[in-house]
């Protein structure tokens, strides 16, 4: 099962494995960013979101580079499996076990429960990927 923390720094667990930090702030921040939207998405409209200021076909290529970095961490705990992708979508597989702190703590917030709401406060007591200061991680936050 594949277990990230996203408010703090950035952490992921495979199977209790720890996946080594992705290097680089764009790989980071592109992994981040599939972790909080699970599932496979268009790769020019992720190239355009990190890359916005250059050719549709650099900024694929860049997004090829980020996803080979982010790979290589996964493959270091026996993680690859779970970024999946195409010729022309990639992402997070939702077909495995995972478990990622942001969905957990808007599950919790939705119920009706106030011991769930404390849960969820305790899981944002750090700010949300401290790391990173992209554009969408300082809206997300």
């Amino acid at each position: 099962m594949l277990h990230a923390r996203l408010f703090g720094p950035l952490t992921v667990t495979v199977a209790g494995k720890a996946v080594p930090d992705v290097p680089g702030l764009r790989p980071r921040a592109v992994f981040a960013w599939l972790l909080m939207h699970p599932g496979l998405h268009p790769r020019e409209s992720i190239a355009a979101r990190f890359w916005p200021d250059v050719l549709d076909t650099s900024a694929r290529g860049s997004l090829r580079s980020a996803l080979w970095v982010v790979r290589a961490s996964l493959d270091a705990a026996a993680g690859s499996d779970y970024l999946a992708g195409d010729r022309d979508r990639v992402g997070i597989r939702t077909d495995l076990p995972r478990s990622v702190d942001t969905e957990a703590a808007l599950a919790l917030a939705q119920t009706e429960d106030p011991d769930d709401w404390a849960t969820a406060y305790e899981l944002m007591l750090e700010p949300l990927l401290v790391d990173l200061t992209d554009d969408w991680v300082l809206e997300s936050r």
